[in-house]
């Protein structure tokens, strides 16, 4: 006969504290990446590239795919607001805008790249 694990917890306590000690590692994870440059850019194309901010209606089975991408950002984007905060919300708009101003500023230098060699 096998060893039966004892634990002081039932099964709906050690289930409790399983997803306790997943949400502190997320949020360790996530106050990791927005603390720095690289951390953040990447959250923030992640965020622009599958759709956050757009719709996934496209009028056909497209629908499905586009609204499957968006809804793991919208996940992550609702992961922040509960674990972080209003400090995480802010963080993440802080990458967002900035990502919009080296969007802006890459087509400027291609737009003069263009002009000159044109």
């Amino acid at each position: 006969m096998g060893k039966r694990y004892v634990s002081n917890y039932d099964g709906m306590d050690r289930q409790k504290w399983v997803r306790k000690a997943l949400e502190d590692e997320d949020k360790n994870a996530l106050e990791v990446l927005l603390k720095s440059h690289e951390g953040r850019w990447f959250i923030a194309r992640l965020m622009k590239n599958e759709g956050l901010t757009t719709t996934a209606f496209t009028g056909n089975s497209a629908t499905f795919y586009n609204e499957g991408r968006r809804a793991v950002v919208v996940e992550i984007y609702q992961t922040i607001k509960r674990l972080l905060g209003v400090d995480g919300i802010r963080q993440l708009h802080d990458a967002q805008e900035a990502l919009m101003e080296f969007e802006e500023k890459a087509l400027e230098q291609a737009e003069q790249r263009e002009a000159n060699n044109g």
